[in-house]
């Protein structure tokens, strides 16, 4: 069995990173090239900041979807029928699929494996109640972040606790006034929808 690198001598190496600049170096190796000091990094800082996925101009309407990634992890934000943003895993619970791919307008999200259909909130609205085999349709939606939308930014948090955004970037709010960044306009792509829909609406 390999050892592990994470042990008191690899972090007490970081302390020559953290001097004056013209002394200081480079962080270990180990931190660009490690596949144990990513998994580390993953736990310890990505999962629990907050991450820019897009912007909010990219779902205007109810139904409006995008998606993207980061750390491997697939990711689809929607305009609920209720006007919220919501981010989401974009992975079927049932069979791991991907459930939406680039961007468009749909009615509902479906799993193009089994049709299992999730609504705009991530949550399962497949027709029948599942009672005959005591399905419990509230342990089977799609895992929701926490979403927090700056000057126009869309941000998601992968953790439940994470404490808000906005504070931690409210000194920026005066320096970037004149920019007007919350209703900047950028060329929209085209819209390409890759979802199969049910009849009926269950947008949520």
């Amino acid at each position: 069995m390999s050892r592990s690198i994470l042990n008191d001598g690899f972090f007490d190496s970081f302390a020559s990173s953290v001097r004056t600049f013209d002394q200081a170096e480079s962080l270990p190796p180990a931190c660009y090239v490690d596949q144990e000091f990513f998994e580390f990094e993953k736990e310890a800082l990505v999962f629990k900041e907050w991450l820019c996925v897009g912007r909010e101009s990219w779902v205007k309407e109810p139904g409006d979807y995008f998606t993207a990634k980061h750390v491997g992890e697939p990711l689809v934000i929607t305009r609920t029928k209720h006007g919220e943003v919501a981010a989401m895993s974009a992975v079927c619970q049932h069979r791991g699929m991907l459930i939406a791919e680039g961007r468009g307008n749909v009615r509902s999200l479906v799993c193009p494996y089994h049709h299992w259909v999730y609504g705009l909130s991530g949550n399962w609205s497949a027709p029948g109640d599942g009672a005959d085999c005591n399905f419990d349709r509230a342990n089977h939606g799609l895992p929701r972040l926490k979403v927090e939308i700056w000057q126009g930014f869309i941000f998601v948090n992968f953790s439940a606790d994470a404490p808000p955004l906005a504070p931690r970037l409210s000194a920026l709010d005066e320096i970037l006034a004149n920019y007007d960044l919350a209703n900047l306009e950028e060329p929209r792509l085209p819209i390409h929808p890759v979802q199969l829909e049910l009849e009926g609406d269950v947008r949520e």
